[in-house]
Formats: structure tokens, sequence, C-alpha cells
């Protein structure tokens, strides 16, 4: 059995919609990791920080900026194969509004499971489910309909992969991307996501294409 042990990180997200909205999401991240059995791990920690909404208005209004602290909270069992865990986001609550408009940041629970199945040294197959339960009433602000998130993933070679599932209960994604692309050593992961509805609606087009980078320190 390994000793416990400490994690510390540094999460940074920004997210932008055209030229006119910019979000951006900035987390102090503590994990702590013990043991629970001989087969089973445990690992509980929190994050906190806070959300930037940054909203280029009109020449009359002008432009608007806002900023909220956030955090979450949350525990985990794991081993080499499986995960399962639950945490609370978002848990302060907060209300953002830049201009008129107000971005409501309502706390909710997450709960995911993981599953990997070896079938030879090049394929790994790993499906998962994610739930996400919202903790307040629905209200003008915010919406209180659960999501689920379910995936199937295949890895090959360990560094291709390409999944597809479903996304917020109705939308159906496919990703394809590449591990550790320089080199075996690279750190740098690259993936292409499409996310779209199987049922079209003429007014409102939702689908969307994701392009993600992700190194690891």
């Amino acid at each position: 059995m390994n000793k416990p042990f400490s994690t510390i990180g540094v999460l940074l997200y920004n997210d932008r919609e055209g030229k006119y909205l910019n979000r951006s999401r900035f987390y102090a991240i503590y994990v702590w990791h013990g043991n629970l059995t001989k087969q089973i791990k445990f690992a509980g920690g929190f994050q906190i920080g806070g959300m930037n909404y940054m909203v280029k208005g009109t020449p009359l209004s002008g432009d608007g900026s806002d900023i909220k602290p956030d955090a979450a909270v949350g525990v985990q069992l794991y081993n080499s194969s499986f995960h399962a865990g639950i945490s609370v986001n978002q848990i302060f609550n907060s209300e953002i509004k830049p201009l008129e408009e107000i971005t409501v940041l309502a706390p909710y629970i997450n709960i995911t499971a993981e599953r990997k199945w070896y079938f030879s040294e090049d394929f790994l197959l790993v499906p998962n489910l994610a739930l996400c339960i919202p903790l307040t009433k629905k209200d003008e602000y915010a919406t209180n309909k659960m999501l689920i998130d379910m995936n199937i993933n295949l890895t090959i070679h360990e560094r291709l992969f390409i999944s597809t599932g479903l996304h917020d209960n109705d939308m159906i994604n496919i990703c394809a991307g590449i591990n550790d692309v320089l080199s075996s050593k690279s750190k740098l992961n690259i993936h292409l996501t499409y996310v779209f509805s199987p049922v079209r609606n003429v007014e409102i087009n939702t689908d969307y294409l994701e392009l993600g980078l992700v190194y690891h320190l």
C-alpha cells in the first residue's frame, strides 16, 4: 500500500462566444490521497477561485465586467481500473452581472463513474457516466434540469483515441484525439469534438465544434 500524499494544482479556463462574451475561470486545487483498502484508494479535496464575465456592449451601454468567487468540494474512490466520485460544485451560488444580463453559478451535485477494460496491450475500452443534479429551484436565471452524460472511449496504442456518447440528455458527441502529440514524453494532448442534436430545430442551431489542448505539468 502506498503512503498517503497530497497534490496541489491550478486550473485556468476561458470560454469565448464571438467577440462579445468572454468567461474566465481560475482555481487553486488541493487533493489528499489515502488508502481505503489494499485495492481501493480514497481522494478528497477542494478547489477555490472565481469566475470573471466580460461583455462587450454597445456605444451607449459600454462594456461590462464582473467577477465573483466560486468553489467546489468532492471525494472519490479509485484504483487502476475504475473510479467513482461525488462533488458539490459552485457552492457559493454567486450571481454575476457584467451588464444587464445575470448569470447564476447555481450549486449542483456531480456524480461520476468510469471503468477500464484492457482487451490487449494495444486496445483500451472505457465507458463512463456523469450525472449533474441541480440543488436550487428553477427560476428565470437558473434551471433545475438534471443532465446526463454517457460516453464510451476506445484508446489505441495508448495514444490515439475515439469516443462517442450522449451529452446533456439529448445531444450526441463524437470525439477523436492524440495523446503525447509531439513524442511519448511530450505531455501535450489534443482532441477535436463535434456535438450535435439528432433532432433538427430550424430556428435554433445548437451544434458546435470544439478543439481542446491539454498540457500536463
